[in-house]
């Protein structure tokens, strides 16, 4: 009996000729599994789920359908208009049975909800879906609560502008930037009383103080002001004060508008703005205000208020030569329109003395003439 032929080994026949070597084994193939297209009837029984239920959790969902992006989409739509309509716990149920990123869904509503000035909502669904504190602090969650705290300091609902603050974790500088605008918003309007109170409510910086846009803002107001209520300096004052508008900033405002005022015809008035804005006698022995204080004593008089027109004179040191030359100035168109009497009140309240009456400047043929007017008027 021949000995059995032993068979070489692929490895160790490599040396062989190729019609000598064994066979090459095959590599064992995994089987191929052919997945099967979802069945469209499927799809749509989902959807159709998704648009009349209203409960979820005895629902058979295929994981493959249900992850289909036509089913996603469905599923997103239907979860947000629950949210909507503040069924919370059914958006949840589509969350978990179709496998929808309830953080994503509730992202979209809470922003919604929060732009329409619903901070309670916004904040509830925050809580009930888990949304990451990674969102609050998302550019997107910042842009909307910065954008809601603008609106809610228009409307001066300070409570809330701070609430989501708080609650969005929105950065100082970021708040401030908030304040500014919210401020000087209110300022233009002239509406002082707001711009305190979110001043006062954001307790700002002193650097937001002294910001270029907040003192002009500020400063271009309160002369607004003091030209419509200058009566009222004490508040004017601690508006200004609460601003940090310096008192030179204001005693010149005040100053400008007193020029205004004794050209205009309450020239009286310029004595109550002076004494309420503490104006320095400096300011008020300038050449331009002492101009004004003489047109103030010329407008009194000529409105027949000597009395008033003394009180101006005294009020702002008005030289007595300057004095007796307005005087002299009305006195004669008083005389010419014969009003000797108007004429004669002027002296009286004055002082004129007898010796000036006998000057060149009253025996002038101007102001004879002017007398002798008078007289022919008065007949």
């Amino acid at each position: 009996m021949s000995p059995k032929r032993r068979i070489p080994s692929p490895e160790s026949s490599a040396h062989l000729p190729a019609s000598e070597r064994p066979p090459t084994q095959l590599a064992v193939q995994e089987p191929i599994v052919v997945e099967s297209a979802p069945d469209p009837k499927e799809v749509e029984r989902l959807i159709r789920l998704l648009n009349t239920k209203s409960s979820f959790e005895a629902v058979d969902v295929d994981e493959a359908v249900a992850s289909l992006p036509e089913v996603q989409a469905a599923a997103k739509d239907r979860m947000i208009e629950w949210l909507k309509s503040g069924w919370l716990e059914v958006a949840l149920e589509i969350s978990k049975k179709f496998h929808v990123p309830e953080e994503t869904v509730a992202k979209e509503r809470m922003f919604e909800r929060l732009k329409k000035g619903n901070l309670n909502d916004a904040l509830a669904i925050a809580a009930r879906f888990h949304v990451l504190e990674e969102i609050f602090q998302s550019p997107e969650a910042q842009s909307v609560a910065k954008e809601v705290m603008i609106g809610s300091l228009r409307a001066v609902d300070l409570d809330a502008a701070i609430k989501i603050a708080e609650a969005f974790h929105v950065p100082e500088e970021t708040r401030q930037a908030v304040v500014k605008e919210g401020v000087i918003q209110k300022l233009k309007i002239a509406d002082f009383d707001s711009a305190i109170l979110i001043v006062k409510a954001f307790h700002v910086s002193e650097e937001f103080f002294q910001s270029p846009e907040v003192q002009a803002t500020a400063k271009e107001k309160i002369i607004d002001l003091i030209k419509r209520r200058s009566n009222d300096s004490d508040s004017i004052l601690k508006i200004a004060e609460v601003f940090h508008i310096s008192e030179g900033i204001l005693q010149s405002a005040a100053k400008d508008w007193m020029i205004e005022v004794l050209m205009g015809d309450n020239s009286v008035n310029a004595i109550k703005i002076a004494e309420g804005f503490h104006i320095p006698e400096e300011a008020l022995q300038s050449p331009d205000f002492q101009s004004a204080a003489k047109e103030g004593v010329i407008t009194m008089l000529k409105r027949g208020y000597p009395d008033s027109a003394i009180e101006i004179a005294k009020k702002f040191h008005v030289p007595e030569e300057t004095r007796q030359a307005a005087a002299k100035e009305v006195m004669i168109e008083e005389l010419k329109a014969g009003n000797l009497l108007k004429a004669s009140n002027i002296v009286g309240t004055f002082n004129v003395p007898e010796e000036a009456l006998q000057s060149p400047d009253f025996q002038s043929p101007d102001f004879q003439s002017a007398a002798k007017e008078g007289v022919i008027t008065m007949l």
